[in-house]
């Protein structure tokens, strides 16, 4: 893993600034576009000591979530290489008792569309738990596009993970399932701030270290 980032790095470093950002979706949360090529993607994602991921665990997540829960425009690989990851999936299940009761939005991404926002629709939506994957450093989980996740993890400490992406899904709708009610009207002041070279080396320093 520390061989493969600091070639990334040490042979497209221009690129992978250009593509780079900080507070991605969340505060505290840090995206590194390390490879961009269609189906073969490598994203590391770096969440610092007292980002908001912890807001997603059960019992915590009620009208406080702070990533929806969401699927994917192509299959995914995670692999955690610092700290702790929960990964959360669900699915839509209006059948039998759920475990959270959501509101559902069309999100506009800031990676994919150059602009963010979220847009409510009317209809509620009933989730039920497929799996909570507790991960350390160096597990993985493979996931198919149109799996609905989120991750959580603790703000005491420092974790990162690398998303591999894969196959694309044609299918692939935009949207978001969150337990906040009011996602129209957030904030995002402060969110997708470019990266500069200082700040990422030293990062990749926590990283490595």
């Amino acid at each position: 893993m520390k061989a493969l980032i600091l070639h990334l790095l040490e042979n497209n470093i221009d690129q992978i600034l250009s593509r780079s950002l900080r507070n991605c979706h969340i505060m505290g949360l840090d995206s590194i576009m390390l490879l961009e090529t269609p189906g073969k993607t490598i994203r590391l994602y770096y969440a610092h000591q007292g980002h908001e991921l912890h807001r997603n665990f059960p019992g915590i997540i009620e009208h406080n979530q702070s990533l929806s829960f969401h699927a994917h425009h192509c299959n995914l690989t995670l692999e955690v290489v610092k700290g702790h990851l929960m990964n959360w999936t669900v699915e839509i299940d209006s059948e039998k008792p759920t475990d959270q009761l959501t509101f559902k939005y069309k999100y506009n991404s800031e990676i994919t569309n150059g602009k963010i926002g979220f847009v409510k629709f009317p209809e509620l939506t009933h989730l039920s738990t497929v799996r909570m994957n507790s991960m350390n450093v160096g597990d993985y989980e493979l996931m198919n596009a149109h799996a609905i996740h989120t991750v959580a993890a603790d703000s005491r400490y420092d974790s990162a993970w690398l998303v591999y992406e894969g196959e694309e899904d044609p299918n692939y709708e935009s949207l978001s399932f969150s337990t906040n009610y009011n996602l129209e009207n957030e904030s995002f002041e402060g969110l997708y701030q470019p990266m500069d070279a200082n700040y990422l080396n030293t990062l990749i320093n926590k990283l490595i270290s």
